[in-house]
């Protein structure tokens, strides 16, 4: 869920996409990669989770389509180095991340959001990012008042009975995160300037990074 406090002068639109959609372009057009995408991928922040890999594209129970994908899990940003210990991503992988941000962009459908407006999004459905925020003559990204918080919200009795693969997802968004045996959080309601990803060219879905 986002909840739109402030929204940008220029630039920086919550922009969304279908997985299902991606799914069957790259069905018509790309088998080849979409074979890839079904085998274990290594996100270096799931690796106390599942060290094993997971697929970028599963199937939940009921045959519900799962697409989890964000480039930075796999490639690694800023202060989130990759683990060296991890073999890069192929060749392949690459274009195959490369095609599903193309594809994402020619059919997303960006919101106009307003103050105190409310977007749900199912992550384990749906891709999300924002457009880039407008440059100055020097190329840097204008101020700009955007902001939105995003809350994972989960419903016990409505949320998707996930496949063995994705079972560590849940654990680690909604689980426990201290050593008693509790959880703790930490609500990021203000944004220093340069937190943000100012290029605004990253999607993601199923509780990875998002952009902006």
């Amino acid at each position: 869920m986002d909840d739109c406090i402030a929204v940008a002068d220029t630039g920086g639109q919550t922009v969304v996409a279908s997985s299902s959609q991606i799914y069957n372009e790259l069905a018509r057009t790309r088998p080849d990669l979409l074979e890839e995408l079904k085998k274990p991928w290594v996100f270096y922040q799931s690796q106390d989770y599942d060290t094993d890999g997971t697929p970028l594209i599963t199937n939940a129970v009921d045959d519900k389509l799962v697409f989890q994908f964000s480039r930075l899990p796999i490639t690694g940003f800023r202060s989130d180095t990759r683990n060296q210990s991890i073999p890069p991503p192929s060749a392949g992988r690459l274009e195959a991340m490369s095609l599903i941000e193309d594809l994402a962009w020619k059919n997303g459908l960006a919101l106009p959001c307003q103050p105190g407006d409310v977007a749900f999004i199912n992550n384990l459905c749906m891709l999300h990012a924002r457009t880039s925020f407008d440059l100055d003559g020097d190329g840097n990204a204008l101020l700009s008042s955007r902001h939105l918080v995003k809350l994972m919200l989960r419903d016990p009795g409505l949320a998707w009975e996930l496949p063995k693969s994705l079972k560590w997802l849940p654990e680690r968004i909604y689980g426990q995160n201290r050593t008693d045996g509790t959880r703790t959080e930490e609500w990021q309601l203000s944004v220093e300037i340069g937190d943000s990803l100012p290029d605004g060219h990253i999607w993601a879905g199923t509780g990875n990074y998002a952009n902006g």
